[in-house]
Formats: structure tokens, C-alpha cells, sequence
């Protein structure tokens, strides 16, 4: 690797990021190649996580593009929804909207 990408590895590893897909499948990466040629395939890509995000890792998986789109793979990783985003209710003001067009004069004195 050269010294900058050498220097980007050790700095997510420092900031415990980890690469995905080698947590979920190891050293069986090299069975899901990121990147084609027509001479070879590598894993060049990654989604880099945190060590809590880890442990919420469903699935990972590489999924194929045209090669006239890209010759990389779309990199994929689904995560548990451990948040329970859907639930968590946020106190958003409700805003009134009116529509010009249709305002009386009524509707001006009311706002």
C-alpha cells in the first residue's frame, strides 16, 4: 500500500472504524470482489463502521452495476434498526400553511 493509504487504514483503525465486510465474512472477502477488470478482481472498497454499529450487522453484500455504468461493485451493508428510528417521536412544531389563492377575508383575520 502506499504510505497515505497506509496512514488512512491506521487512522480509522485508531478511530475504531471497521470494515464491514471483513468482520462479517472474514477472510472470505476475497469472494466478494468491489472491483473488475478484465484482468483481474480486487476488494477495493469498503463501508467503514463503529464498534456499536457492528453488532448490528444483518447482511453484507456486493451487488453488480453495468460496466458501462462503473466497473466497481455497489458495496451494500443492512443494519438492525437497533435505534427503532420509526418509534422515536420528535417534537417537530406543526406549521400552518395557507394557500394564497384561496384566502377570504375571513381566512386574512384569522392569520
Amino acid at each position: 500500500l502506499p504510505s497515505w493509504d497506509k496512514k488512512l487504514f491506521n487512522t480509522l483503525n485508531n478511530l475504531h472504524l471497521f470494515d464491514s465486510f471483513k468482520l462479517k465474512f472474514d477472510q472470505l472477502c476475497i469472494n466478494y470482489p468491489t472491483f473488475n477488470s478484465y484482468k483481474s478482481t480486487s476488494w477495493i472498497d469498503y463501508i467503514w463502521t463503529s464498534t456499536i454499529m457492528v453488532q448490528h450487522i444483518l447482511d453484507c453484500k456486493t451487488v453488480e452495476v453495468t460496466s458501462q455504468l462503473s466497473d466497481h461493485l455497489i458495496v451494500i451493508v443492512k443494519f438492525e434498526n437497533f435505534l427503532d428510528i420509526k418509534h422515536n417521536r420528535r417534537n417537530i412544531p406543526l406549521k400552518r400553511v395557507f394557500d394564497f389563492n384561496k384566502m377570504t377575508e375571513e381566512s386574512w383575520k384569522l392569520f
